[in-house]
């Protein structure tokens, strides 16, 4: 198995993974697979906590069990954002924060694993970063199931079937530029823009490093349109 060094994020896993002390020891006496890391890497406030909480959901084979805990904690905070808004306070105190961390961890059915990862949110005194940890969480679920999110603009709005359609012409061109979109589902947000007067435009892709990036598509006749009378005064 591939491995790789400990690192700083290495000591966060073996903190997480302490409701397990025969996975602890094993953490501590060995570096971590490489098979167990996310293909998305990210970063700012919240990143690392979510990688770690997934690596060894992931170690553990309790994802799914894990990503229902997150899915129902964003749910209790959405219920209650003034909780929120106190965990974002500066004027409030580490201690302060996390009774209401603690508050959400009593009062919720969680797996073990998540639960754990509640008191090390208060241990590290990463308690205003929470819901940022939780979408990131999510974020790192959406690349490992190939969900790949599409903002699609139409000249005036479209059925079912024509959205369809794009998804699968999109598909076909991909491929034809040589991507591999077997694991690929595509996420469609759809917005209407009578400016482009035909054909769409569509921006795809994922920001995260180790993903397909970020990109544009532009089939509207608009462009089209503008594209030849480019050419033609060039001619001229």
């Amino acid at each position: 198995v591939a491995e790789r060094e400990p690192t700083a994020d290495f000591m966060l896993r073996h903190s997480l993974t302490s409701v397990a002390p025969q996975l602890s020891r094993t953490f501590a006496t060995a570096a971590v697979p490489k098979s167990y890391l996310p293909q998305a890497r990210l970063a700012g406030p919240g990143a690392s906590m979510a990688t770690s909480l997934f690596e060894v959901a992931n170690f553990r084979g309790q994802v799914d069990k894990v990503a229902k805990d997150v899915k129902a904690l964003k749910g209790m905070l959405n219920a209650k954002p003034d909780v929120v808004k106190c965990l974002s306070r500066s004027d409030l105190t580490i201690t302060e924060k996390n009774k209401f961390i603690e508050i959400i961890r009593k009062s919720s059915k969680m797996s073990p694993l998540t639960n754990n990862f509640l008191s090390l949110v208060m241990e590290k005194k990463r308690a205003s970063t929470l819901t940022k940890s939780l979408d990131a969480f999510e974020r790192i679920i959406e690349c490992e199931g190939g969900i790949v999110p599409c903002t699609v603009t139409y000249p005036m709005v479209v059925d079912k079937e024509q959205i369809e359609f794009t998804a699968n012409r999109l598909r076909k061109i991909l491929e034809s530029k040589g991507w591999d979109t077997k694991n690929l589902k595509f996420a469609m947000r759809l917005e209407v823009d009578p400016k482009i007067m035909g054909g769409c435009k569509i921006f795809f892709g994922r920001a995260e490093v180790g993903t397909i990036g970020l990109h544009t598509l532009d089939i509207s006749l608009r462009t089209r349109l503008e594209s030849m009378v480019n050419d033609m005064k060039k001619v001229v």
